[in-house]
């Protein structure tokens, strides 16, 4: 019996249970009749011989270990004995001695979170016009936060607690006060910040003061840049003309401050620079930032006439370019990507084909609520219809619209997407994905009754986990 891992067992507990919705596939001929067993809940998975699937079957934690053991023809002779199957099953983390143990071993895909920072959009205002912006910024809102009521958010975190602080805009360094607010997190409050610019004209004055800032805070200080390719061509007809040397001086004078290693370059993929993948890696490692992130636009702000599919790549683009960043091990560099379809099996929220847990989408709802540059909270960044505020914070604190109806029905709809579409129900996966990312179905068909546009690219890298522990089993054995 193959495992992603195996645990300690000493005892047996009466009535052993295993959900009735584990997966199984074949995992090798059909002479030894093995399957690979995934219990989508905890994210365990194991490959068993067909006595150790019976037993997972009967398993529903009414029968008894004897009741079990009883079942016409389930012990082959020579084979172990239903107890010391039992045992490994359970040793497996995919059998357990309870349905309340089981509960407690994993998590639904959508997920109330205790609140680990905020996304604290500063002003509307911005230096360009870029064609994806999510929140068409440009315009400076009428009725934006005051500096006073942007520390009023802020104090409704715990001070030195190891929360982050997202401050962004628009373009925040156009904000008067932008680096003020970033001392107050970071120096005042003990907060990790990380400050969103586009790197247009970014002033050299607030790079050197960013450094003194940094010198004082005692959490971290990073800077997150954005890019849309490796070249002028490809960058400026999505920020404008002269975005992308502007920006590239400004990363080039991170570089001499010693601010490089602060900063992280994100990219929006497209089918217009999905085939720069390359030069854009080789360019942040020419930069020497720390990291390079990549995603995807969403059909709003700006973009709302666009959709997603008439600038996407091929599904085949993109899993090669999953396939590129799983294979990256260049090390001064920390590369991800949102080609995974948001499929995660770390404890640091990354996708691996690693033998650990099974991956599946996790999503912790409120984990980083946005506030709007005029107050407006939603429990995610990338929500910006108005139909799914919460409320504003000039009327009510962060608690108080995470505990309020309104959150729950929306997580409730959430949890229900499956149920209402055809294809989830007849897909083996879905819940290990609960239909995808409900915050890009939203954005582009205005509802949640759709799976995402990246259900295709995800089965395969379901698929591909998969067949590479079967394969590492077959090969080990």
């Amino acid at each position: 019996m193959a495992t992603a891992s195996v645990k300690s067992h000493e005892h047996l507990d009466r009535g052993p249970f295993a959900p009735s919705n584990l997966i199984v596939r074949p995992a090798g001929t059909e002479a030894d009749n093995a399957v690979l067993v995934i219990d989508p809940w905890s994210q365990r998975w194991a490959i068993v011989d067909s006595e150790a699937e019976r037993i997972l079957t009967l398993a529903d934690g009414r029968r008894s270990l004897c009741e079990i053991s009883s079942d016409a023809g389930l012990i082959r002779k020579g084979s172990a004995t239903p107890e010391e199957v039992v045992d490994q099953l359970i040793g497996c983390g995919i059998l357990f001695e309870s349905q309340a143990d089981h509960r407690r071993s994993g998590q639904p895909v959508y997920n109330a979170s205790d609140i680990q920072g905020i996304h604290l959009e500063i002003t509307n205002a911005c230096n360009l016009r870029c064609r994806h912006c999510y929140v068409s910024s440009g315009q400076k809102l009428p009725d934006e936060l005051s500096d006073a009521e942007l520390r009023m958010v802020v104090d409704q975190l715990p001070s030195f607690s190891g929360r982050a602080i997202a401050i962004s805009g628009g373009e925040p360094a156009v904000r008067k006060g932008c680096l003020d607010l970033v001392e107050y997190c970071a120096v005042e409050r003990g907060h990790d910040v990380d400050l969103y610019t586009n790197g247009y004209k970014f002033p050299r004055r607030f790079a050197e003061r960013l450094i003194g800032i940094a010198e004082r805070s005692p959490g971290e200080l990073q800077l997150q840049v954005s890019l849309e390719g490796a070249t002028d061509a490809t960058n400026d007809l999505i920020r404008g003309r002269g975005a992308f040397a502007r920006t590239t001086e400004t990363l080039e004078m991170f570089r001499e401050l010693g601010l490089n290693r602060q900063t992280t370059v994100f990219v929006c993929i497209t089918k217009l620079n999905i085939d720069q993948l390359d030069r854009i890696i080789a360019l942040c490692e020419r930069l020497d930032v720390a990291r390079l992130h990549f995603s995807q636009w969403q059909r709003q702000g700006n973009a709302s006439d666009v959709p997603w599919e008439s600038i996407a790549p091929t599904v085949e683009e993109w899993l090669e370019a999953g396939e590129r960043v799983l294979s990256y091990t260049g090390e001064r560099l920390d590369m991800t990507g949102n080609f995974f379809g948001d499929l995660k099996n770390t404890p640091s929220g990354r996708f691996t084909l690693e033998p650990s847990l099974f991956p599946k989408h996790l999503y912790f709802y409120n984990a980083f609520p946005r506030i709007s540059p005029d107050g407006w909270i939603f429990a995610d960044q990338f929500w910006t219809n108005r139909d799914w505020a919460l409320g504003n914070v000039r009327e009510m604190t962060l608690a108080e619209a995470f505990d309020s109806p309104t959150f729950h029905a929306q997580l409730d709809a959430m949890r229900a997407r499956t149920e209402r579409v055809a294809d989830c129900g007849r897909c083996i996966w879905r819940d290990l994905c609960g239909s995808g990312s409900p915050g890009h179905t939203y954005a582009e068909y205005g509802h949640l009754w759709e799976k995402d546009l990246f259900c295709d690219a995800r089965m395969r890298w379901f698929e591909r986990y998969a067949d590479t522990q079967i394969e590492r089993v077959l090969d080990a054995a």
